[in-house]
């Protein structure tokens, strides 16, 4: 089957993100695994163009990437130390006030810095749910729990969350 490397890619991409940010130890990992998937697929492409199934083959990269990724030092650091990044400040759009926004991103920050003291099955779940936007059913298909359980966490440090946050609004 002679395909580009943009149709698998795009066939490909939601199912590789899904796996990997459900199998990886630290979320923040999880764009640098998905590059270095679809690197070593494009490299795989130049070589050979008889790929049978496409979505397979790029998730068996993904596979590798994935386990590669970790070696047992970085396991034990990423543990100890892992933080989690959902995204950066891109171009501010006109109109917008840039202190708001600030004091938005700020705040965001701080939840994610909150969340990064969280388990690493509940960071997937906040990832998966939140950033890919998997409903709790898919979400606890690709973690390979009970949605009960994805519902339990999920609520669970979304309460805390509010708790603390809510609080320190009070307090200013």
């Amino acid at each position: 089957m002679d395909v580009s490397f943009e149709e698998i890619y795009e066939g490909s991409k939601a199912a590789v993100l899904r796996y990997i940010a459900a199998h990886c130890l630290n979320i923040s990992d999880v764009e640098d695994i998905f590059q270095e998937t679809y690197l070593r697929a494009y490299e795989a492409l130049s070589v050979r163009e008889d790929i049978a199934d496409p979505e397979a083959f790029v998730m068996g990269i993904a596979k590798h990437c994935t386990a590669g990724h970790y070696s047992v030092v970085s396991r034990i650091a990423s543990r100890l130390f892992g933080a989690v990044v959902f995204g950066s400040c891109d171009d501010v759009p006109d109109g917008e006030d840039i202190e708001e926004l600030t004091e938005d991103r700020v705040l965001f920050d701080e939840i994610v810095s909150e969340l990064c003291t969280k388990p690493a099955e509940v960071q997937r779940i906040f990832y998966l749910h939140y950033l890919l936007g998997l409903s709790l059913d898919e979400t606890a298909a690709e973690l390979r729990i009970s949605p009960g359980r994805v519902r339990q966490q999920l609520y669970k440090a979304l309460r805390q969350l509010r708790r603390k946050y809510r609080r320190r609004d009070n307090d200013d």
